[in-house]
């Protein structure tokens, strides 16, 4: 069940990338930091090159190849006895982001998901949320 391992920093490549032309995806592990192809970059998609032999790119995109990225086996089961390497992209659609991934950014348009207690603790991270609103 390698699609269970889940969608964080422990595995740069995700389970499942739908792809849709001009997407916005967040580059999730550097890969040409003097093109910007870093982690938490922003970029729109462009198209999905399937032939190995190609040589050209239209002026203005980078090209992002796939990575393998080896997921340990966590024996939790009697059947999950060995490593795995999930191949593919290292990013992620940028439709849904954490606070932490856009930090220090201007955004548009928001969606927000706040939960919390009713009666805030101390420790509660979101009743200490702030939003600035600005036109």
């Amino acid at each position: 069940m390698i699609l269970s391992y889940g969608d964080d920093s422990s595995a740069p490549v995700p389970a499942i990338f739908m792809f849709v032309p001009g997407m916005p995806v967040v580059v999730t592990k550097n890969s040409y930091q003097g093109l910007k192809l870093v982690n938490g970059a922003n970029y729109k998609t462009q198209d999905v090159i399937l032939d190995k032999a190609f040589v050209r790119m239209p002026p203005g995109t980078i090209l992002l190849t796939p990575l393998s990225s080896k997921l340990e086996c966590v024996r939790r089961l009697p059947w999950q006895r060995h490593d795995v390497t999930r191949r593919g992209l290292p990013c992620t659609a940028a439709s849904a982001c954490t606070d932490y991934k856009v930090q220090g950014r201007t955004l548009e348009r928001v969606g927000l998901e706040l939960r919390g207690q009713a009666i805030p603790s101390q420790c509660d991270p979101y009743s200490l949320l702030h939003l600035r609103h600005s036109h």
